[in-house]
């Protein structure tokens, strides 16, 4: 979540939905999303999602798992 949110914060971006994509042992993929009411860019916000998320949906064997956000727009575009 820090390296994304360093990232949007380069860009001055932020965006809606945070989705996560969970890679098994047994190389199965998981992917999940949530669409927010607002625009987030924080670290802090990045993790509540994600983590959300990944307590909903977490299989036993995860080996790798990635955070992502879509629906993107400037910062200073959004209210």
């Amino acid at each position: 979540c820090e390296m994304l949110a360093s990232d949007l914060d380069e860009e001055e971006q932020c965006g809606k939905t945070v989705g996560i994509k969970l890679k098994c042992s047994t190389f199965d993929t998981i992917t999940r999303a949530i669409t927010i009411n607002r625009h987030v860019h924080t670290k802090e916000d990045l993790f509540r999602y994600a983590s959300e998320l990944l307590v909903k949906h977490q299989p036993s064997d995860v080996r790798l798992m990635g955070v992502r956000l879509s629906g993107l727009a400037a910062r200073d575009e959004v209210d």
